[in-house]
């Protein structure tokens, strides 16, 4: 996923209402442009983290020697 970190979550203060326990486990909203969705969530919300975007791999599109 080296190639995959870059901004994704942004969280912005004034989308909560305090600083509480919620506000420090949270990663923040996406990003504009990327989708993102838990999938197979288990009963605590925690599964794999699968997003998409503009942002994603645009250095490989159509550059078939780079893909291969």
């Amino acid at each position: 996923m080296s190639e995959c970190t870059g901004p994704e979550n942004f969280s912005v203060n004034k989308r909560f209402k305090s600083y509480d326990l919620y506000y420090l486990k949270s990663t923040g909203e996406p990003i504009d442009g990327t989708d993102l969705v838990i999938f197979q969530p288990d009963k605590d919300g925690n599964g794999e983290i699968c997003y998409k975007g503009r942002n994603r791999f645009m250095g490989y599109y159509k550059e078939d020697k780079k893909t291969a």
